[in-house]
């Protein structure tokens, strides 16, 4: 009885988790399981990249715009429905998304897919028709073999929905108009993407919301 009582005391606990505390839960539970290109979280990474860091912002970025649509839609769950979910990445990595977030797919490939923030999705995104968007704005990506002169160094990235591990020889540092960091694999920059000039990079300034 007492081991009944205890697992329903544990339900009842989980269920009233708000979604801060879910969030940060998968979280830590993205951090203790194997991500990125099956490498454990448990290996020590040779180097570990956030957004705001002195390390980043001295870097060499490339600006670059896609070529690509992409199928996007937004992550809805009902009031009954969890709140957060996550998401295994085509680089092999597990993302949370948040309700209101939106999951942005291959055209061709829809189990290929990955969570975006819906307010840095709904400023760097332009629709093109229903259920079809691309980027409108300049990413900035640097190899991270550049970074860690290792190509087999293992690089923790920081991204808005959560930590992420990759060989560095498989991937570039992206860097969003909000500073925000994620990985881009190798393989896709020259069919996805093109090198920008700055001038067609859009200001950071005209995507943020203007001051009330």
């Amino acid at each position: 009885m007492g081991e009944l009582l205890s697992a329903i005391s544990f339900s009842v606990a989980v269920e009233s988790c708000t979604v801060g505390e879910r969030k940060k839960t998968l979280r830590q539970s993205n951090e203790q399981s194997e991500i990125g290109n099956g490498i454990p979280l448990k290996t020590p990474p040779a180097m570990e990249l956030r957004e705001g860091d002195a390390e980043v912002a001295a870097l060499e970025f490339v600006k670059y715009r896609s070529k690509v649509a992409r199928r996007a839609e937004p992550f809805l769950p009902t009031p009954n429905e969890p709140q957060v979910s996550e998401i295994r990445t085509p680089w092999g990595g597990v993302l949370a998304v948040m309700a209101g977030d939106y999951i942005v797919s291959e055209v061709g490939n829809p189990k290929r897919r990955w969570p975006v923030n819906r307010e840095i999705f709904e400023k760097t995104y332009e629709n093109l028709e229903k259920g079809l968007f691309r980027k409108k704005v300049v990413i900035e990506m640097i190899p991270l073999v550049e970074i860690t002169g290792d190509s087999d160094a293992v690089v923790r990235i920081h991204t808005r929905e959560g930590a992420i591990e990759v060989r560095a020889g498989d991937f570039y540092l992206a860097r969003g108009v909000e500073g925000e960091l994620y990985s881009f694999p190798n393989g896709k920059v020259d069919g996805d993407l093109e090198e920008a000039s700055s001038s067609e990079v859009i200001p950071l300034a005209s995507l943020r919301d203007p001051a009330p």
